[in-house]
């Protein structure tokens, strides 16, 4: 399946306040899913890179580095901060794989 490049993608903001709350839900639940799909995964298998892109543990320890950052964020959000250019930048860089192995 070939899956759409991330620095291609738009977004959309519209989802109805009333989903909000599934939501959150589906992301309070994203750890434990993740654990349920790789806990018998082998090492070998989690850490696989195939055509050059990330393995599923680099994917997850992404999300794991990001959390602090969009966690800061959406408290500067909820405090009043409503632009983009008022919220926490990221410091992180993009590392090509080949810049990495």
């Amino acid at each position: 399946m070939e899956t759409e490049k991330w620095f291609q993608r738009s977004f959309a903001f519209a989802l109805p306040a009333s989903r909000f709350a599934n939501l959150l839900e589906r992301l309070r639940g994203t750890p434990a899913r993740l654990d349920e799909r790789t806990r018998d995964l082998p090492a070998e298998r989690l850490t696989r890179v195939q055509s050059r892109r990330w393995s599923a543990q680099e994917n997850v320890g992404h999300l794991l580095e990001l959390e602090p950052l969009w966690l800061r964020r959406a408290r500067q959000y909820f405090a009043g901060s409503s632009t983009s250019r008022s919220l926490s930048p990221s410091t992180m860089t993009i590392i090509s794989r080949s810049s990495v192995h």
